[in-house]
């Protein structure tokens, strides 16, 4: 019996409470263990991680941590999903820290380094243009300022997080209930509005390792709903041209960027990923590469390594029109690598002893 202060009694049934707390943690098993079943059915794995604000600023601690001329990858989720740091890491000697983020402008990141006395290594730009040339910063515009506000119990709940997703594939924060529950395409549902009904989110793009190595997930390309789901995040086909006084500001920011990592050692070359269907047709016309990608490097005195200027890259087809298959991102990575290392002197000097020289094989 339980008497509160206001005079109440409440009778405590007389059972077995050790039944009943066992009873409750077989069915919570057993509902883990079933809803754990139907994840893997649906082609999720224990081991594949989520990815955000705090496994970027792991990364990016590593910069300052480790020696000045590390080799760092930044831009938009192009260079995160077609850059095989395995294939870096054979080709040079030297892992890549990667910094990219999905659906954010790699111009921030850059100028971040430029303004870190400690880097003087080679900062690698990846970009999607109608990213890179834009003012906003985009879906992860707080992780620079998580760098420095990231709380103690943050950074414990991160690695209780990373433990827990080696062990279950139901953790995918991409097939959570919830968001499986608003995603649903209910045939009830109507006015549906692409780029803000929850069915026209971005759902699941794909697997990611450690040190944020991602690569596409295999079902996106094996399935074509899924496939055709992808494409719904490009919608934005009937944006404006870029004007001249915008792509000119970014160029000149970039220049400045540039000559800071220059003036410490370092260097910086960019990097244009393939894109296809209608992106690419959309990329053409709002940011040309005669108006942005050619003036940016004659401006930065910097060499870049665009996908249409290889034979084998030129032809490469992005299944949702916007990123590489795992297998075609280490082809990709194998060539654009030769590419910088044949015309980028920084690579070829701090490459590590014994990492093959030859061209890369790209079959």
């Amino acid at each position: 019996m339980i008497v509160s202060e206001r005079g109440y009694v409440r009778s405590v049934p007389a059972i077995l409470w050790p039944a009943v707390a066992l009873a409750a943690l077989v069915l919570a098993l057993l509902a883990i263990g079933v809803w754990e079943g139907s994840m893997r059915r649906h082609g999720l794995k224990a081991g594949d991680l989520d990815d955000g604000d705090s496994h970027w600023v792991v990364e990016r601690r590593k910069v300052d941590s480790g020696p000045r001329d590390q080799i760092v990858l930044i831009g938009d989720s192009r260079i995160l999903f077609d850059s095989n740091l395995d294939e870096w890491q054979r080709l040079t000697g030297r892992r890549p820290i990667q910094l990219a983020m999905e659906g954010t402008n790699g111009a921030p990141v850059l100028e971040n380094l430029a303004n870190d006395e400690h880097f003087a290594g080679l900062a690698v730009v990846g970009m999607a243009p109608t990213s890179y040339f834009r003012d906003a910063a985009g879906l992860h515009d707080k992780a620079l300022a998580y760098l420095r506000d990231e709380s103690p119990s943050q950074r414990l709940g991160h690695l209780i997080d990373l433990q827990l997703q080696t062990v279950f594939a139901f953790l995918d924060h991409d097939y959570a209930l919830f968001p499986l529950i608003e995603r649903h395409h209910y045939r009830e549902r109507t006015g549906y509005d692409a780029g803000s009904a929850p069915y026209f989110d971005v759902w699941k793009l794909r697997e990611t390792g450690p040190a944020r190595q991602y690569r596409m997930w295999s079902r996106l390309i094996t399935d074509p709903y899924l496939q055709e789901h992808g494409r719904l995040a490009w919608h934005d086909f009937d944006g404006k041209v870029f004007e001249d006084a915008q792509i000119a500001k970014v160029i000149a920011k970039s220049k400045g960027w540039v000559a800071k990592i220059r003036g410490r050692g370092g260097e910086v070359a960019f990097l244009r990923p393939p894109s296809s269907g209608r992106v690419i047709v959309n990329e053409d016309r709002r940011v040309g590469r005669v108006r942005t990608w050619d003036p940016l490097l004659r401006a930065t005195g910097s060499y870049g390594f665009h996908f249409r200027d290889d034979p084998v890259t030129a032809a490469m087809q992005c299944p949702e029109w916007s990123h590489l298959t795992a297998s075609d991102a280490a082809m990709f990575t194998r060539i654009y690598v030769a590419a910088l290392k044949a015309h980028v002197p920084w690579l070829e000097i701090h490459a590590a002893s014994g990492a093959p020289h030859e061209h890369p094989d790209r079959g």
